[in-house]
């Protein structure tokens, strides 16, 4: 295993005690991983991808404690390369993902924040 991925199966067993703390560490997940789908009026979803296991349930589990929503993880093969397995956690649409991307700083009254430098 690679130093990244040692580093990341250790951080990924760690558990903020605090809301605020374990709601800082999914935005950052989600900043660097996610990307946001959004079909129709108010349809949106959220998807990461990682290609490790353990962050995959980290954020599964962040997800759940945190919103209590819907979500599912999938898991795919890749064919190129390494041929490693690809986790995505999906939130499908649903009314309070826009909540979820508000408070993490991704949305603003339902528009999608881009960064500035």
């Amino acid at each position: 295993m690679s130093f990244s991925a040692i580093t990341k199966d250790e951080l990924a067993r760690v558990v903020g005690s605090k809301n605020c703390c374990r709601l800082s560490e999914l935005a950052a997940l989600i900043k660097m991983d996610g990307s946001v789908q959004i079909s129709g009026l108010k349809q949106t979803s959220l998807n990461i991808v990682t290609e490790n296991a353990a962050v995959a349930r980290k954020i599964f589990k962040l997800l759940k404690n945190l919103f209590g929503l819907s979500t599912e993880i999938l898991v795919r093969r890749k064919i190129r390369l390494r041929k490693n397995n690809v986790y995505l956690v999906r939130i499908p649409p649903q009314p309070a993902v826009g909540d979820i991307l508000n408070k993490m700083g991704v949305a603003e009254g339902g528009f999608l924040l881009q960064n500035r430098e």
